[in-house]
């Protein structure tokens, strides 16, 4: 039970940590034609879909959540406007991937999870 609590512990301490990195940058431009450097913001493109998270010379880089109009989702990890690193790709469907990710592929150790139990095996 305590190894339970304990990584409870853990889980609010890493989320804490990474909403205050969050907050500490400050807030990107309202105008999205202004830089986007070093900051926090969304993002709306022109086909529908939403990013919120940290911009670091006008790219998504650092943590953020990538909204696809289709209705996929994906959170984690961004480096140099690119899906890089730790993150969850949530497809429309429910079925979900859970790892590491490399130029916007799937890379490393990960997890599936599909909630129909049959796996489709998606592409990014």
């Amino acid at each position: 039970m305590w190894q339970n609590k304990f990584m409870k512990g853990i889980v609010a301490i890493i989320l804490l940590s990474l909403a205050s990195t969050a907050f500490a940058l400050p807030n990107c431009p309202s105008d999205p034609n202004q830089r986007y450097d070093n900051c926090f913001g969304s993002f709306f493109f022109s086909d529908g879909d939403e990013y919120v998270g940290e911009f670091k010379d006008d790219m998504k880089h650092g943590q953020g959540a990538y909204i696809y109009a289709k209705g996929d989702k994906y959170v984690g990890e961004f480096k140099d406007d690119r899906i890089n690193g730790q993150g969850t790709y949530t497809f429309a469907d429910g079925e979900k991937y859970v790892g590491e990710f490399k130029d916007e592929k799937y890379h490393g150790q990960r997890t599936e999870e599909d909630p129909s139990e049959l796996h489709s095996h998606h592409d990014l």
